[in-house]
């Protein structure tokens, strides 16, 4: 399973668990107050409540499991996010360094009093205006003038992939906990209450 689809699964499910666990607390809150009104029921209450505090305690340790597991998720979304943006800081400063190297070069050329296309002057003057004046005032000096190609091929422009969007489709490593699993199947005796939309008022 990708890490998007296994945050939004184990989310989904903690949610059905959380919403599972409101609807127990809620009935074991209704039974205590029931018993405190109607003294004849409180055995009955009490020894139900017991049952659900018990169901309560099944549901807590899932949504502790599911949630633990969604931690992880985001750890390894993380690290993958963090790999790719170290791997693009990498690329931008690779192609900044050969970016320099050009410039530099241009201007060697330029202080030989070669001509060079008005692109790679641009680049030159953009980068350091100084540098350019001084190797224009060198070329002026100098007896060759040698026509020279481009350094820069068309624009060059470095894509860079979203690196969430990167490490949300990788693979998540290890086991995952059961994502079938429905509150009913962890707490049995308290299923009644997961359909009974008024249980959670």
């Amino acid at each position: 399973m990708i890490i998007k689809e296994a945050r939004s699964t184990s989310y989904a499910n903690w949610r059905k668990f959380d919403d599972a666990s409101v609807k127990v607390r809620n009935e074991i809150d209704r039974l205590n107050k029931e018993s405190q009104i109607k003294p004849d029921k409180k055995a009955e209450n009490d020894e139900r409540a017991g049952v659900l505090e018990l169901s309560l305690e099944a549901l807590h340790t899932k949504k502790e499991e599911l949630m633990e597991y969604n931690s992880k998720v985001c750890e390894m979304e993380a690290t993958y996010a963090n790999l790719k943006v170290s791997e693009q800081q990498g690329e931008v400063m690779k192609m900044a360094a050969e970016d320099q190297g050009k410039i530099i070069e241009t201007a060697r050329r330029i202080a030989r009093g070669d001509r060079v296309p008005w692109k790679d002057e641009k680049k030159l003057m953009e980068f350091n205006k100084d540098m350019y004046m001084a190797a224009k005032q060198a070329g002026e000096l100098a007896k060759r003038h040698e026509k020279k190609k481009t350094l820069w091929k068309e624009e060059e422009e470095l894509e860079l992939e979203d690196p969430m969007e990167y490490a949300g489709n990788q693979e998540m490593p290890g086991p995952a906990p059961d994502m079938d699993t429905s509150p009913s199947d962890v707490a049995p005796d308290a299923a009644v209450l997961f359909d009974s939309p008024e249980a959670s008022e």
